[in-house]
């Protein structure tokens, strides 16, 4: 028996993160998430930011953690591609953030380092509702709360190119998740936190919580 449990410390001792190691005839492999790096601002704006960073491999998304100036938590949000516009901010204040990638809403990277910055105090920017070409932008924006196990409204029907927030009221942690293997992938939302997707194809989009399967969700884009 002593024998034994030396072998297993010694096993322990040597196979860290990322190792590969055989346990009963079998191959295991535990999988490190990459530091997120190259965490900028593309543009900023009165009540908005649109915020960049380098791609992780192997991720099947980002949370970005927004904070004050005193990096007390605003927001959680979460994006599936290496761009995320954070609106709803205040003009002329200093901000905080930090982006990880994670897998599967199960496994999170390490946080990148904390960018700071100050959203603009006047509108010499004129392209807030602006895309790169100049084109006027569609910045309509719906909302859906989560509360009471249940997503309110069940059923919302959006102009294309609309972005829909999801917001949990809830003490329970809740997901939203494509049903059908789409681009919906909040990861967990802890109450207070939101999710937010822009919807450029029309179409219709199912979506449940991972964690309550009964609560479900459709948007229909137009």
């Amino acid at each position: 028996m002593k024998k034994f449990l030396l072998t297993m410390s010694i096993a322990v001792a040597v196979f860290g993160a990322g190792a590969t190691y055989a346990q009963n005839d079998q191959e295991h492999t535990t999988s490190v998430i990459a530091q997120v790096t190259g965490v900028s601002l593309k543009d900023t704006f009165k009540k908005k930011i649109i915020l960049q960073w380098t791609a992780v491999d192997d991720v099947s998304g980002y949370q970005i953690y927004l904070m004050n100036k005193h990096k007390k938590k605003l927001r959680t949000l979460y994006s599936n591609t290496t761009k995320k516009t954070i609106k709803k901010l205040k003009p002329g204040k200093r901000y905080k953030l930090k982006v990880r990638g994670i897998i599967d809403d199960k496994q999170e990277g390490e946080w990148s380092e904390i960018l700071s910055f100050v959203t603009d105090e006047d509108d010499t920017n004129d392209q807030d509702a602006t895309d790169d070409s100049g084109d006027e932008l569609d910045i309509t924006t719906e909302s859906i709360a989560i509360e009471d196990f249940a997503f309110t409204p069940a059923s919302l029907t959006i102009a294309a190119g609309s972005t829909v927030t999801w917001t949990n009221n809830d003490s329970s942690t809740h997901t939203v998740t494509s049903t059908d293997g789409g681009d919906l992938n909040s990861g967990n939302l802890a109450q207070g936190d939101t999710y937010e997707f822009t919807f450029d194809t029309p179409g219709t989009y199912t979506y449940r919580c991972n964690i309550h399967t009964s609560m479900t969700g459709t948007v229909i884009v137009e």
